[in-house]
């Protein structure tokens, strides 16, 4: 009798452990454009409303899913969503803005192909899927930091790569949508200003915005000083005709609210929403760039807001 009993409460913990294991996120390295294989993607399944979360492209999908923390795409599974998180490392290095804009069309269609989608995407990553271009299998798109004037101010990460994380740096802060000048500080405090205070140690932040290579994000920014991508972006902004939503920190460095503003202005979309987060709106803290995704208040100031965009109607 007592064998028996063990051998259940075996069993049973082996069950646990499984469904376990089903409910964090799988990986699957299949993503197809032609015969080639790109980016991966990280699986939280749901029952609900599938989900693709797009970061910018140089940034580990971990600042989705912080470990010991948590993050955004936990949290919309916890709440019914299907949630996938596209991952960058597998983008060949040598791709160009245009590579990058295709992989992400690549991955939209794709999940897509089989239920209709909803996107979230995040700083530079929201730049690619508006690239993309209207996309009918897409029924809603919520951005968080995108700006939509591309002339915008990237001095905590142009070049990051190339720089001292220590060295003196100038950041231009954001204050009631206009950028002014700040007093130099460390590249790697600049950074954290524009991000905001997150219940992460720096050295963690640090590790997640290179593990594709600085390569990617520094041809990124170099497209951004030539405007090489103004043309396809305005079209592809101009296209969009699911609803948007566009969520923005008062105090993000790199995006800031005047911009952001403009991804929601020129959305071809009927239905818009448009949000900055600010004690000036009773939230408790003022929100930067990366704290929008994992601030330790985002989860209650934030991701609601997040599903609000993913059920916006039109």
């Amino acid at each position: 009798m007592r064998r028996s009993l063990l051998l259940l409460c075996l069993l049973l913990l082996a069950a646990s452990c499984a469904s376990a294991r089903r409910s964090g996120p799988v990986n699957r390295a299949d993503v197809q454009r032609g015969e080639n294989r790109g980016p991966s993607l990280h699986h939280y399944p749901g029952e609900g409303e599938r989900v693709l979360i797009v970061g910018s492209p140089g940034i580990s999908w971990r600042i989705f899913d912080v470990p010991g923390f948590g993050g955004l795409a936990p949290w919309l599974q916890n709440r019914g969503f299907d949630v996938w998180v596209l991952d960058w490392r597998d983008l060949p290095l040598t791709a160009d803005l245009d590579a990058a804009t295709d992989w992400v069309a690549a991955v939209m269609d794709q999940l897509g192909s089989e239920r209709e989608l909803m996107v979230v995407a995040h700083g530079l990553g929201g730049v690619n899927v508006i690239r993309a271009g209207r996309r009918d299998e897409v029924v809603r798109y919520v951005f968080l930091a995108v700006p939509g004037d591309l002339q915008y101010p990237l001095d905590p990460v142009m070049d990051f790569a190339r720089q001292d994380w220590n060295a003196p740096h100038r950041l231009s802060e954001a204050r009631n949508y206009k950028a002014r000048p700040a007093a130099e500080r460390r590249l790697l405090d600049a950074l954290l200003f524009s991000y905001g205070t997150d219940p992460v140690s720096p050295a963690w932040l640090e590790r997640q915005l290179t593990p594709v290579g600085p390569a990617l994000l520094n041809d990124l920014a170099e497209a951004l000083r030539r405007a090489r991508w103004d043309e396809r972006f305005e079209q592809g902004l101009a296209s969009l005709t699911a609803p948007v939503t566009v969520l923005v920190g008062q105090t993000d460095a790199v995006a800031p609210p005047w911009q952001t503003y403009e991804t929601y202005r020129k959305a071809g979309s009927q239905t818009r929403f448009y949000r900055f987060f600010s004690r000036a709106l009773g939230d408790d803290r003022e929100y930067g760039h990366v704290s929008l995704v994992v601030g330790k208040d985002a989860v209650r100031d934030v991701f609601p807001f997040v599903e609000e965009g993913l059920e916006l109607e039109e």
